[in-house]
């Protein structure tokens, strides 16, 4: 089908953007694609263990970094320490305080995201929790590489850009969220944002 992808919504320089619009988002266009399928759900804690099992795959998470690896990434390596070299990901930090907001490495635990060594898809929280209990929930702290290793295997493929912005649109509806037009309908926010 045909939708209108993407907003006219950009403020001006300085201006208030309370709907966190991004500048790649603008300006709005007529999109036409070719039909698809989408699984409904993400993918299931029980679907990734089930690749591991029959691959032997190790995600990004449970591999210990490389200086190398991570100026291949873009990242600015001169901020890590040979200590922060350790297998984990980053974790939402419940503790967060925006007045104490830092991304520089000694300062991650005060930010939205705090890096957790042995945090992985078996073990969200860290080394200390795993998934018992939540093998329909949606796999975490898997990379790119990762889910296209995975959809690899599974004889998928990740949506293009505009085919998720078409479902997540309900079909390409004119709205704004998923749910609507209102970014907190009844005072309630509808996903995890920041």
């Amino acid at each position: 089908g045909r939708f209108a992808m993407g907003t006219n919504d950009l403020p001006l320089p300085g201006q208030p953007n309370p709907h966190r619009i991004k500048p790649d988002e603008f300006p709005q266009h007529t999109v036409e694609l070719d039909g698809f399928w989408m699984d409904e759900t993400e993918v299931t804690n029980r679907q990734f263990a089930e690749f591991v099992a029959m691959t032997g795959y190790q995600t990004f998470a449970e591999t210990v970094p490389t200086r190398e690896e991570l100026a291949r990434s873009g990242m600015d390596i001169s901020l890590f320490k040979d200590e922060h070299l350790v297998a984990g990901s980053l974790c939402f930090n419940p503790d967060f305080d925006r007045s104490k907001l830092d991304m520089s490495c000694d300062g991650w635990e005060y930010g939205v995201w705090k890096f957790v060594p042995g945090a992985n898809w078996q073990h969200p929280g860290g080394p200390e929790t795993n998934i018992d209990g939540k093998l329909d929930f949606p796999v975490v702290h898997v990379s790119w590489e990762d889910a296209v290793a995975y959809l690899d295997w599974a004889g998928k493929r990740l949506p293009t850009e505009a085919e998720f912005e078409y479902a997540a649109r309900n079909g390409g509806q004119p709205v704004r969220y998923p749910w609507g037009n209102e970014l907190t309908p009844g005072g309630e926010y509808l996903c995890n944002y920041l």
